[in-house]
C-alpha cells in the first residue's frame, strides 16, 4: 500500500487505534495538537511553524502524514501518540491550513491535502490528516520555522546538511516528464458516421531541457493511430520510428527537445462510429512508456471510459 492509499484509509477508528497502541511516529507519520483557539504571546506561531516544517521536511523527503489533533509523548525516546485532543471549530483550522499552505514553504509544494475527519457534526469538532507528497522540484524552504530547510528521518526532523541541499539541487537538474490528454474532438463524417479523435502530447514539468526524448504507445483495439498525423499532412511533435495501427515508437533525437513547463503535441488516435449503434462505442485505453537524457523510464495508462467520452454535448450527436 503507498502512502496516499494510506491516507485514504485513515479515520476515526484509526485514530483511535493510534492512541490505543500507542503508535509510533516514524518516517511517514507525524502526530500534531492544534494551538489553533488557545492563542497566546508564547504559542501564537506553533501551528504554523509545525506546518511549514512538516511540509518542508516531508517534502525534500519521501512525503507523509499528519494527524492534526493527537498529542504525542516520548516512549523509549520515541515519540508515540497518547492523548486524543479534538480539534473545536474544525471547518475555520482547515482553512487556516489551507490559507498558510503556500506561504509555509518556497517553492510551494503541490498535491497537498487537508480532510476532516468529523467526530461532532453539530459542534464542529474532529481531526483533520494532512497529506505531503514527495516533490519533484525539492528543496523546499520552511519560511515559518526560521527559514531552514528540513528533512526526515526516523520519527523527526531535522536541518538538512550542505549535502542534502547539494543532493536535493542535484535531483533538479533532470527533466520531469509527464503525458497528457490535450485534444478530444468528434467529427461528424456523414449520416451514418462520426469520428472520435483524441490527442496526446509530452509536457516538461522540470526545471531543464529534456534531451533526446523517447515515446512509445500503444492503444486498444477499437481504435487506430491517424496516419495523417496532427495537421492531416503527415506532421508528429516527435519523429515516428516504429509503428503498426495500434503501436507506435516516437523519438526527438537530437533535434527535438521539449523545454521546461512547454507542453509538445506528438499524434493522436482516433475510432470511427455509427450513429445508428452507440452500443458499439468502446472504452479509449492508452499505454505510454516515455523517458529523456538523465530521467528514468516512466510508464502511464490512460483511460476515457464510454461515459466520459459521450459527454452530454457528444450524447447529442447520436
Amino acid at each position: 500500500m503507498n502512502l496516499e492509499e494510506y491516507f485514504e484509509e485513515i479515520g476515526y477508528q484509526e485514530i483511535l487505534k493510534f492512541v490505543e497502541e500507542k503508535r509510533e511516529e516514524d518516517v511517514y507519520l507525524e502526530f500534531k495538537t492544534a494551538v489553533h483557539l488557545n492563542v497566546n504571546d508564547q504559542n501564537k506561531n506553533s501551528d504554523k511553524k509545525n506546518l511549514s516544517k512538516c511540509i518542508s521536511g516531508f517534502a525534500n523527503s519521501n512525503g507523509g502524514i499528519i494527524i492534526w489533533g493527537v498529542e504525542a509523548v516520548q516512549k523509549g525516546g520515541i515519540d508515540c501518540a497518547s492523548k486524543l485532543v479534538p480539534i473545536e471549530q474544525l471547518k475555520k483550522f482547515a482553512n487556516r491550513l489551507n490559507s498558510l499552505e503556500g506561504q509555509s514553504v518556497s517553492p510551494i509544494v503541490e498535491g497537498i491535502r487537508h480532510n476532516l475527519i468529523l467526530i461532532d457534526s453539530e459542534n464542529d469538532k474532529g481531526f483533520i490528516k494532512t497529506l505531503i507528497p514527495k516533490s519533484k522540484i525539492a528543496p523546499h524552504m520552511a519560511n515559518y520555522a526560521d527559514k531552514h530547510y528540513y528533512k526526515r528521518s526516523g520519527d523527526s526532523f531535522y536541518m538538512a546538511e550542505h549535502y542534502d541541499i547539494a543532493d536535493m539541487f542535484a535531483r533538479n537538474s533532470s527533466p520531469i516528464l509527464d503525458v497528457k490528454i490535450c485534444d478530444v474532438k468528434w467529427k461528424r463524417l456523414d449520416n451514418n458516421f462520426v469520428r472520435f479523435e483524441v490527442a496526446f502530447a509530452l509536457e516538461n514539468k522540470g526545471n531543464v531541457i529534456a534531451k533526446y526524448p523517447y515515446l512509445s504507445v500503444w492503444v486498444n483495439g477499437a481504435y487506430v493511430f491517424d496516419e495523417f498525423g496532427l495537421d492531416g499532412n503527415g506532421f508528429t511533435g516527435l519523429k515516428r520510428t516504429k509503428r503498426t495501427s495500434h503501436w507506435r515508437d516516437y523519438s526527438g533525437g537530437n533535434t527535438i527537445v521539449v523545454y521546461p513547463n512547454v507542453m509538445l503535441e506528438v499524434d493522436k488516435v482516433y475510432g470511427v462510429f455509427s450513429l445508428l449503434k452507440r452500443e458499439e462505442i468502446y472504452d479509449l485505453k492508452l499505454s505510454f512508456q516515455f523517458v529523456s537524457e538523465n530521467m528514468n523510464c516512466v510508464e502511464k495508462k490512460i483511460e476515457l471510459t464510454v461515459e466520459e467520452i459521450l459527454i452530454p454535448q457528444n450524447a447529442d450527436l447520436f
